[in-house]
């Protein structure tokens, strides 16, 4: 893993974009706005069924959807690193045509712009900042962020449902703000393709 996102990052540089950790929406993470802990929890979902005289039985009925945590820090020199998790707030809110809030494309690595590994859709579900380190006029010397994301495995947008050939492969479409299109393809549930589509 470490390996690939060095070539990711060398990648990045030599196309003149700064390297970043993970791009949500249109918010990159990259400094001041870094997180130092990624976790990743994924499981599978069991239905209980009582049985008379025996203990209860258990089904598998497919995974659950992913969660990730972020944390980390922005250490505040300047006003824009004051003000560098505004933008990741207004974009997980922010919805189309002003209506209620979307999932997000996530890209982690590259550059930004996409240029990343796709990871499909994901909800921002909380962002929590405390800041630290008050100084007399009310400035935070360090702002420590935790954001939580849930995976949407319908992979947000519009969705056309494919068969014929006992695959249940789905086609989705989620437009960014300057436009472009991020279509998705998956197959029983699983990202198999996605491309990110300029207009």
């Amino acid at each position: 893993m470490k390996r690939r996102a060095s070539a990711l990052c060398r990648r990045a540089r030599r196309a003149g974009a700064k390297p970043m950790q993970m791009q949500i929406g249109t918010f990159v993470f990259q400094a001041p706005a870094e997180y130092a802990e990624l976790t990743r929890r994924s499981g599978r979902r069991w239905m209980r069924r009582d049985r008379r005289g025996w203990p209860p039985a258990l089904d598998d009925v497919g995974r659950q959807a992913e969660e990730i945590t972020l944390r980390g820090t922005v250490w505040v020199r300047t006003a824009r690193d004051l003000a560098a998790l505004d933008a990741l707030r207004d974009v997980a809110g922010a919805g189309a045509d002003g209506g209620p809030a979307a999932t997000l494309p996530v890209y982690i690595g590259g550059g930004g712009g996409g240029s990343g590994k796709f990871l499909g859709h994901w909800a921002v579900t909380r962002m929590q900042v405390t800041e630290r380190d008050l100084r007399f006029d009310s400035i935070p010397a360090r702002i420590d962020f935790t954001v939580s994301l849930l995976e949407d495995v319908d992979g947000g947008g519009n969705a056309l449902a494919l068969s014929g050939d006992g695959v249940d492969r789905t086609v989705t479409e989620a437009t960014l703000r300057d436009g472009s299109v991020i279509r998705t393809t998956r197959e029983d549930g699983e990202i198999v393709s996605s491309e990110l589509i300029r207009r």
